[in-house]
């Protein structure tokens, strides 16, 4: 199952479940590449502050059950959002809102 984990607390030898992507939408990093040190130093310089990783205990089941709850998350989100993300400033507090609703709310 895919988890949203904040590019603080990853480590060398995690999976990414998705591509990251920077704010002009170019691919960073593909899904399936194992993470290491370089990677984090991208990671910061582009200042991505979460990224899905993939879980060890991952099945098709866990993963459509994790998305759904990413999904949600989403919406509870933008129901509570008066505006558009414009920059990186924003998208950090975007991103730091949307791990504050998975892990407090929807466990």
């Amino acid at each position: 199952m895919p988890k949203l984990v904040s590019a603080n607390e990853i480590s060398v030898g995690m999976e990414l479940a998705d591509p990251v992507k920077n704010k002009f939408g170019q691919v960073l990093l593909n899904s399936g590449i194992k993470l290491e040190q370089k990677h984090k130093n991208v990671l910061k310089t582009w200042g991505i502050d979460a990224l899905l990783i993939v879980e060890e205990s991952d099945s098709l089941t866990d993963r459509a059950h994790q998305e759904s709850k990413i999904e949600e998350a989403k919406k509870i989100l933008s129901a509570r959002m008066n505006w558009h993300i414009r920059n990186s400033e924003e998208k950090e507090l975007y991103e730091m809102a949307l791990l504050h609703i998975l892990n407090n709310h929807l466990q």
